[in-house]
């Protein structure tokens, strides 16, 4: 039973990795180095179980089914710091390594960071809580982290590739990483029927991913005009200060969102509406949105040739 189990909770992330090994087709990574990449993704584990388990001592508010709660745990304490903790373990392990010489290097890094942290997690869950509680992280917990390490890995090669541009880019791929992390905490935090988004939510990561992804491949100095067709619609993508923006007006909408879902849960319970809640709660939705929006339409200006 427990080796059933334990199996469970490696396989998923095993995969992955695999998958990712050999998506970078063009000029492959040491297997050493991943591996030792790796290892320091399961130790980041640690640090990550200890900052977060004092953070929810320090903040008792998290931890709780509330939207505050859910809110504060997600954004505050697990998305920021295990996004730091894999992302730490990339960089430190391998960021400096000559064999990091283009930008799919740091996609594969990202990933084996992120599989690394993953799967010692899953290990603790899984034989913790059982087969179910696998099968649904290895559909969607799992690749979700893997998948922000992907991100985050993009970024950090960009940066690697470009070692005169701004520390923005890095910091760019860990907020994106972060935003979904969060989201998709969040919605499982509440323990409600929004649970059920977890899956757009992945959907929607995966598209950001894969579009990561085939850039990566396509700016490889080693494929040598290969795949050209693969990339011809690969036309442009955001600079970092329009990663920035984008960011930042996901983050308003998703304020706007929680008001409005704080407000119908509100009523829902048989709170009192009063006439000025009426002002307070437009004025609290609608000038995130219009900020959003306005960085959004700015945002498509700050697109560069790829």
């Amino acid at each position: 039973m427990f080796l059933g189990l334990l199996v469970l909770a490696v396989a998923p992330g095993l995969f992955i990795l695999w998958y990712i090994y050999h998506q970078d087709k063009y000029e492959p990574e040491p297997k050493k180095l991943i591996f030792k990449v790796f290892l320091w993704g399961v130790v980041s584990t640690i640090p990550a179980i200890i900052v977060e388990i004092l953070l929810e001592k320090a903040l008792p508010v998290s931890g709780t089914t509330s939207l505050l709660g859910a809110f504060v745990g997600a954004f505050i304490v697990v998305a920021p710091i295990e996004e730091v903790c894999k992302t730490s373990a990339a960089y430190f392990s391998a960021y400096r390594s000559p064999e990091f010489n283009e930008v799919m290097d740091g996609i594969v890094y990202g990933v084996a960071a992120a599989i690394g942290f993953a799967t010692l997690e899953n290990i603790f869950y899984v034989c913790s809580m059982g087969a179910g509680v696998g099968v649904m992280r290895a559909l969607f917990a799992v690749p979700g982290h893997a998948m922000e390490g992907a991100i985050i890995g993009f970024y950090m090669g960009m940066k690697k590739m470009n070692p005169d541009s701004p520390h923005r880019y890095i910091l760019a791929g860990f907020i994106i990483a972060v935003l979904f992390h969060g989201v998709y905490d969040f919605v499982l935090f509440t323990s409600s029927a929004l649970g059920a988004l977890i899956i757009p939510i992945i959907i929607w990561l995966f598209l950001v991913y894969r579009k990561r992804l085939l850039a990566a491949q396509k700016s490889s100095p080693f494929r040598d005009g290969q795949d050209e067709a693969k990339f011809e619609k690969i036309k442009e993508r955001y600079s970092p200060r329009g990663v920035m923006k984008a960011s930042a007006a996901s983050i308003l909408f998703l304020v706007a969102l929680m008001i409005i879902i704080g407000a119908v849960t509100f009523v829902k319970n048989g709170g009192a509406w009063q006439a000025g809640y009426t002002i307070l709660f437009l004025f609290t939705t609608l000038i995130p949105v219009v900020i959003g929006i306005v960085l959004v339409i700015s945002a498509k200006k700050d697109k560069v040739a790829d």
